[in-house]
């Protein structure tokens, strides 16, 4: 599983930052389809406070352990 040390605040950011996503609005789109997941809960809002470790989950098959600085 990939590790990354991002400074984004929102989970949007975070994605974009990664890699995940080629921009925020189709972060977002994942997001309000539940898409995307911290720790195992799905994520409901694209302002929801993030931890300062977690494992983010992209559909299915995409794990990556995230360090925010």
């Amino acid at each position: 599983m990939p590790s990354f040390k991002v400074n984004g605040n929102n989970i949007d950011e975070v994605l974009l930052e990664i890699g995940y996503v080629k921009s925020k609005s189709e972060a977002r789109r994942l997001i309000s389809q539940g898409g995307i997941s911290i720790d195992g809960d799905r994520v409901g809002d694209v302002f929801q406070k993030i931890p300062k470790k977690f494992v983010l989950k992209k559909g299915k098959r995409h794990f990556a352990n995230i360090c925010v600085v």
